[in-house]
């Protein structure tokens, strides 16, 4: 557990520092993804949607789960969750079936 508080300062400055990038990362390339995936405006829209969808879904359970888990296993199994996802996202073929 951490008990300086600059170091608590510093994990917390670099938590929310890394989380908009982690939310706006799709729409940040959007120009990218339109001109090499040929994608229209409405399937970016979906694309952005569902990239945000399951942390909207999955808050509330997430919390059921740190209370009865306790929060360290499961801010291990969401770290272990979001890297699964991030390589599925990286090896990827496209867009579509």
């Amino acid at each position: 557990m951490l008990t300086n508080r600059w170091a608590v300062l510093a994990l917390i400055f670099v938590t929310r520092l890394a989380a908009p990038l982690q939310f706006q990362s799709v729409a940040a390339v959007a120009p990218f993804l339109r001109s090499e995936l040929h994608l229209s405006y409405v399937q970016l829209g979906t694309l952005i949607g569902a990239y945000s969808l399951p942390g909207v879904l999955l808050a509330l359970p997430g919390g059921l789960l740190g209370d009865r888990f306790g929060t360290k296993p499961t801010l291990l199994g969401g770290l272990g969750l979001m890297a699964a996802g991030g390589l599925l996202l990286a090896f990827g073929g496209g867009y579509g079936p």
